[in-house]
């Protein structure tokens, strides 16, 4: 079989060229047309996931990396539409962090405002934990659960809260989260 290729087009005819400089032409017709686009499309990427999709999954906890090796789909597809719920997650994990959180004061000390994401962060820090990670996911009930993972031991550990953004406020849900935020470090 000969291979040929593409030396030029008129908008009628495709013009082909033989390595040994044999010359051809190919009339552009229907039939070709239909092949050309079929093989285009054969060539593309399919993405299995649709743009709300990626969205919900981001929203729920996946990560890009996750959502890749999940559906094969390009990292730059997951991307662009997994950016504005990255950033949407930010902001909830920021509006938590900043939530004014009461310390009663004693007899001598009048009650006190300290950000969320300051206490926590002393009280991590008061328990030997040096280093720690910020992230919220939206979960089954559409509730935003912020959460703080940390080391402590050989072992790594969570501490969540639900949070309203509308009204600023933070429930612990779990034991760790509990711990963080009754006492003055983790026993």
């Amino acid at each position: 079989m000969t291979e040929l290729r593409l030396s030029g087009s008129d908008g009628i005819y495709l013009f082909l060229e033989s390595s040994s400089g044999d010359k051809y032409r190919l009339l552009i017709d229907e039939g070709l047309q239909n092949s050309l686009k079929s093989a285009v499309k054969a060539s593309k990427t399919e993405v299995t996931l649709t743009p709300r999709e990626i969205q919900s999954e981001i929203r729920s906890g996946a990560t890009v990396d996750a959502l890749v090796a999940k559906t094969g789909d390009p990292r730059h597809v997951i991307e662009k539409f997994a950016a504005p719920v990255l950033d949407e997650i930010s902001h909830v994990v920021n509006s938590a962090l900043s939530v004014q959180i009461s310390i009663a004061g004693d007899r001598h000390t009048d009650i006190s405002q300290i950000e969320f994401g300051a206490i926590i962060a002393s009280r991590l820090e008061a328990s030997g934990v040096d280093e720690f990670a910020w992230s919220a996911r939206r979960d089954e009930q559409q509730v935003w659960l912020v959460s703080v993972s940390f080391d402590s031991g050989e072992m790594g550990q969570r501490a969540t809260w639900s949070f309203d953004p509308k009204r600023l406020l933070l429930s612990p849900e779990n034991e760790t989260a509990v711990q963080l935020s009754t006492q003055n470090s983790l026993n």
